[in-house]
This record gives structure tokens, C-alpha cells and sequence, in this order.
């Protein structure tokens, strides 16, 4: 008996021993930087490549979405760990002090709101795209001094005027059709207006001094600060209708922005990089959507904003995915109708049936 309670007391000191150490710890931690050791080591254990195949990508959605959602939100909340890594953490968009495209101070920050703006890596370009904060009244002329000087062809705008953006309903460029407006030496001209479905098209024309170029402006109505809540269907379309003028135009960088320059932005910009690999890989390759996420929030802190956000992307990749999957079933189908003499260099009647089972 006295041994045992010997080993007991011996048990209690070295808990008391290391429960002290390890509070000294995170107070010296503490002093340092705002991660705990526990949420250091955490992350640390965090994968940060979650490769999916592209043929399987209906049945790993199906598990993400089961019991409510439950391993989409510790997706998002492991992003959320990770970030916190990043030189800016996890502080509210609003206090982050944005880098400007092309390494430009504003014209008097004293006086100016300074305009938010950062390179994000796309398929084809390390700065493929530049998301940016909507312009407020003061850099409005800024906004269109960075459009100038980055030779943007493209704007994707994803906020409503009268709801989201900075301008308080005010827009950033002429009112009417034909009129011009000059906004920091930059001259903005009207040309074309078209509505369709849930977006709009602004043709502009921009100049400086004798120097004019064309500008394509996409605008998506419908999205509230909080979520994308927009069906599938309208978001994916509009994100090829923008692809096909970005490519056309040969349009890099394009300005992506809504009102933070985050939320929206960042699940657009995640769909268009997406969209474009599903396009010109196989269907036996992966594709990892938590990893690009991150990329982006490497270069600006809070891209894809929230969990629904996240959620919303993977949904929307899914009819992207579908669209390819049926694409190739047809391809088989037309394989099979084929003449007796290219039938030996065809998958047999039962590779395609397998085929087909493991894609159900």
C-alpha cells in the first residue's frame, strides 16, 4: 500500500511539474507572436495537399458534404490554422496593409484610402489575375491608373453597386453610353451595354493622352457579402463567358475584384484556375483544391472568405467535372458505333463496361 501511494504522489508531482513548464511556455509565446505552441505543432501535422482524382470527385464530394457538412468545415478550418502561418495571419481584411500592384504608393496616404490590390498565380501565369478591392470614391482614380498601367483587357466586377461595393451605388465609370469621363489622366469612355441572364457586359474604351485601347467589363449581380449564392449554373457559365474573353483578348493580367477583394474574388478566381485544369488534364489525374486555396492566401490573406465560399467551389467544380465525364462517355459511345476495322484499336465491349462501372 505504500508503495502505491508512493508512486501515486511521484505521479502528481510530475503532472504539477509539466503542467508549469508548459504554461511558461506559452506565455513565452505569447510575447512573441499570437500561435500558440500546441496550435504550431497542430498545424504542422496539417496536410497541406489534398489531391483528389478527377474521375472519383462525385463520390469524395459526397463524403465532404455528410453529417451537415462536417469535413468540409474542418477543411476550411485547417486553411484557417494554416493562414494564420502567413505574415498576416488571420487579422480582418479592413486592417491588412495591401501590397499595390506594381509596387506604387498611393498619390498622398494621408489623405487617400489606399487601393488593394495583389498578383494571384492562375493556370497560365504567375500574375494571371490581380484581386482587388472595390474602389472607393477616393481611389477610383487609382484603380484606373493600375487597369492602365498593367494593360488589362478584362474587369470582373462581383459585387452590386447598390449593396456591396465601396461606391455606395455610385459606379466607377461613365453613366451613359458614349459619354467620357477622365479619372486620374485616364479617360473612360462607354461604348457598349448588354445584359444577360444574371450578368452584364460593358464595352469601354480608355485612353491616355493619344494612346487608346478596348476593355471588356463583367459584371455579376446577385451575390450577397456573405456567401455565393448564386446557383451552379450561373456562376460557372459566367466564369467561361469571362475565360473565352480573357483568351480571345489575350488578357493577362485580368482585375477581379468585389468589395473586399476576397470573398467573391477569391471564389472566382479559384473556379476560372480550376475550370481550366479539369479542361486539359485526364480524368485519371488529380486535382487539389485545399492546395490552391492556400496559394492564394499566400499572396492575399483571406481569399475564399468563408466556409460557404469554399463549399460553393467544389459544387460548382462538380458540374464542371460532370460536363467532362459525359463529354468522354460519348467519345466511347462513338468508339463502339465504329467500323469493324477500328475495332481492334477500340476498348473491348467489357474494358468499356468496366469502364463505366467506375465512374457510376
Amino acid at each position: 500500500m505504500a508503495v502505491v501511494c508512493s508512486l501515486l504522489v511521484i505521479a502528481l508531482i510530475l503532472a504539477a511539474i509539466f503542467f508549469v513548464h508548459r504554461r511558461r511556455k506559452q506565455r513565452g509565446h505569447k510575447e512573441t507572436g499570437p500561435v500558440q505552441p500546441d496550435t504550431l505543432e497542430e498545424t504542422e501535422m496539417i496536410k497541406t495537399r489534398r489531391p483528389i482524382l478527377i474521375r472519383t470527385f462525385r463520390r469524395t464530394l459526397v463524403q465532404l458534404h455528410g453529417d451537415s457538412d462536417l469535413l468540409f468545415r474542418a477543411e476550411f478550418e485547417d486553411i484557417q490554422k494554416l493562414s494564420a502561418r502567413f505574415p498576416h495571419g488571420n487579422k480582418p481584411v479592413d486592417e491588412l496593409p495591401y501590397v499595390n500592384v506594381g509596387g506604387k504608393p498611393p498619390r498622398d496616404s494621408k489623405t487617400m484610402d489606399v487601393f488593394k490590390a495583389n498578383y494571384i498565380q492562375g493556370y497560365n501565369s504567375v500574375r494571371e489575375y490581380i484581386a482587388a478591392q472595390g474602389p472607393m470614391p477616393s481611389t477610383v482614380p487609382d484603380f484606373w491608373r493600375m487597369v492602365w498601367e498593367q494593360k488589362c483587357k478584362v474587369i470582373v466586377m462581383l459585387s452590386d453597386q447598390t449593396k456591396g461595393w465601396k461606391g455606395k451605388g455610385k459606379s466607377y465609370w461613365p453613366k451613359n453610353l458614349n459619354d467620357s469621363v477622365e479619372y486620374g489622366g485616364v479617360v473612360v469612355k462607354m461604348t457598349q451595354f448588354s445584359m444577360i441572364n444574371t450578368y452584364v457586359i460593358r464595352k469601354f474604351q480608355i485612353s491616355m493622352g493619344s494612346d487608346t485601347r478596348q476593355l471588356t467589363h463583367f459584371s455579376m449581380q446577385g451575390w450577397t457579402d456573405a456567401k455565393a449564392d448564386l446557383t451552379v449554373e450561373d456562376v460557372v457559365g459566367f466564369v467561361q463567358i469571362v475565360r473565352q474573353e480573357a483568351t480571345l483578348t489575350n488578357s493577362l493580367p485580368f482585375v477581379v475584384h468585389c468589395s473586399a477583394g476576397v470573398g467573391h474574388t477569391g471564389t472566382f478566381i479559384a473556379l476560372d484556375y480550376l475550370t481550366q485544369y479539369v479542361d486539359k488534364h485526364s480524368l485519371d489525374e488529380n486535382i487539389d483544391v485545399f492546395s490552391y486555396v492556400m496559394k492564394m492566401r499566400e499572396n492575399c490573406p483571406g481569399m475564399v472568405q468563408t466556409e460557404t465560399q469554399y463549399i460553393f467551389i467544389f459544387d460548382a467544380l462538380m458540374a464542371v467535372i460532370q460536363k467532362k465525364i459525359n463529354e468522354d462517355q460519348e467519345s466511347v459511345y462513338d468508339n463502339i458505333g465504329e467500323s469493324e476495322e477500328d475495332k481492334n484499336e477500340n476498348p473491348s465491349w467489357e474494358e468499356t463496361s468496366h469502364y463505366y462501372s467506375t465512374i457510376a
